[in-house]
């Protein structure tokens, strides 16, 4: 088995770290719509790159002070995202030229191709295209039993990332 090179890794934690705070993103946003249904009103529907400060402005003053700080830190956190988002583009544009095929297929944006090339980084090490979705973990699974060997739904093991 061979390991990824430093620079590989260096650049999957930078994918990964953004994964982060995506999530935290999502956590926050989640716990706001939550505060406020339970207090008996609503934030209007938007995707989480979309709430700020604005989205309370529907809402009773006591709310929208209370709610305030933690929209802030979405807000935060929407401008830390597209830092990672500009130091993703660059890395795909200065290190990794293949993203741009990957980056064709509909469906495939910048992050994904990125995230692929990297976990890969050397395709000639395998020996048949097959083997890469193997090394990702999508297979599907086998039960040999005597003469036949059917072909079973796709394992769940493997790269838990891709």
């Amino acid at each position: 088995m061979q390991h990824r090179s430093a620079k590989a890794q260096i650049h999957l934690t930078v994918i990964r770290a953004r994964a982060g705070l995506v999530s935290a993103r999502t956590a926050l946003v989640n716990a706001a719509r939550g505060l406020v249904k339970s207090y008996g009103e609503r934030l209007r529907k938007c995707g989480t790159q979309q709430v700020s400060r604005e989205m309370a402005a529907g809402l009773s003053a006591e709310l929208r002070e209370a709610l305030e700080p933690l929209l802030r830190e979405v807000e935060s956190l929407n401008e830390r995202i597209k830092e990672y988002d500009r130091r993703i583009e660059q890395i795909a544009k200065k290190d990794c030229p293949e993203v741009a095929l990957l980056h064709q297929v509909k469906g495939v944006g910048e992050l994904i191709s990125l995230s692929y090339i990297l976990t890969i980084e050397d395709p000639y090490r395998f020996q048949k295209s097959r083997d890469v979705g193997c090394f990702l973990g999508p297979r599907p699974r086998r039960r040999n039993s005597g003469q036949s060997e059917p072909q079973m739904h796709i394992s769940k093991e493997g790269h838990r990332y891709l």
